[in-house]
């Protein structure tokens, strides 16, 4: 059976970082879904389509390439997980992605 192979404190740390940041990042779907509905709620047309337009754009493309909106981010939080989990090669070899 091959040896673990120990991690550096500072491997630590991302390891961690990366963990504490996926579930706040799942968090921030489900509450990005539920704001969603809010906003689609909003009986005055003017503000519904200003705040869906322009925050709520801002954020879900700032989350992740995932979205409908035209552009992008060149940064996203998904992808900055994704970096910080290829740092210290977690999860390779877990058949993930």
């Amino acid at each position: 059976m091959p040896k673990p192979i120990e991690m550096t404190e500072e491997e630590q740390e991302i390891q961690s970082i990366a963990i504490d940041l996926e579930e706040k990042y799942s968090d921030l779907l489900d509450l990005m879904g539920d704001i969603r509905e809010l906003v689609e709620c909003i009986p005055v047309s003017f503000i519904r389509e200003r705040a869906r337009s322009y925050w709520l754009a801002h954020i879900e493309i700032a989350l992740n390439d995932d979205h409908n909106w035209v552009g992008g981010s060149m940064a996203t939080l998904e992808g900055t997980i994704d970096e910080l989990k290829e740092e210290i090669g977690f999860g390779e070899g877990d058949n993930e992605g």
